[in-house]
C-alpha cells in the first residue's frame, strides 16, 4: 500500500521576518530602532492588517474603551500621516460605505507631511493647521458639516531640550485649541 506523506504548512510569519543583515554604515541609534522595529508585536500586527502604522492599535485602544467614534460621524485628524489614524477613522464611521446598511461618514485628514490616499478619506497633504490658507481648504473639504470629533497624534519635531520640546508641545496644543471647525 503506497502511503503519502505528510506535508506541514506554515503560514507564520516569523518565518518570514527580516532580519537586519548589513546594518554597517547606521548609527547606534538607528540600528537599535530597526531591532525594535522588528521585534514590536504592534508593526507587525499593523503589518498583517495593512495599517500604514501601529499607532493605529493606539486609536483602536481609545475607540475601545471610549467609543469616540461610530457610524454617520464626520472627523477630522490633524497631523494624520501616514495615516493609521486616518484608516481607523474610516473604518469605524463607515466612510468608504463598507457596510451598506450603516450610516456613512465622512473623514478629512490634515499634515504639513505627505499623505498617500486612502480610500473614504479627504486628504489635505502639505496643509499646516496653524495657517489661515489650510484653514480655507479645510473648510472647503467640510462642505458645510458639522464636526463630531477631532483626532490629534500631532508632534512637533523634537531637539532633544526637554524644556524647549515641552514648550514646543504646549504651543501646539493651544494653537489646535484655538483652531475653529466651522
Amino acid at each position: 500500500m503506497f502511503k503519502l506523506p505528510v506535508r506541514s504548512f506554515y503560514n507564520s510569519t516569523k518565518l518570514h521576518k527580516k532580519i537586519p543583515i548589513n546594518l554597517k554604515g547606521k548609527s547606534k541609534s538607528s540600528q537599535e530602532w530597526l531591532i525594535r522595529q522588528l521585534k514590536d508585536p504592534y508593526v507587525e500586527n499593523a503589518r498583517i492588517k495593512n495599517y500604514r502604522s501601529r499607532s493605529a492599535f493606539k486609536l483602536l485602544e481609545i475607540d475601545a474603551k471610549h467609543k469616540i467614534l461610530c457610524p454617520g460621524q464626520c472627523v477630522i485628524d490633524c497631523g494624520a500621516a501616514p495615516g493609521g489614524w486616518t484608516q481607523v477613522a474610516v473604518e469605524k464611521t463607515n466612510a468608504a460605505l463598507a457596510d451598506k446598511h450603516a450610516e456613512q461618514g465622512f473623514v478629512v485628514g490634515i499634515d504639513r507631511l505627505q499623505i498617500f490616499p486612502i480610500e473614504g478619506a479627504v486628504l489635505l497633504s502639505g496643509c499646516d493647521f496653524r495657517e489661515k490658507s489650510s484653514h480655507e481648504k479645510l473648510h472647503d473639504a467640510l462642505q458645510g458639516r458639522k464636526v463630531d470629533v477631532v483626532l490629534s497624534d500631532m508632534a512637533p519635531n523634537a531637539t532633544g531640550i526637554k524644556t524647549m520640546d515641552h514648550d514646543a508641545i504646549v504651543s501646539l496644543a493651544y494653537e489646535f485649541i484655538r483652531l475653529e471647525f466651522f
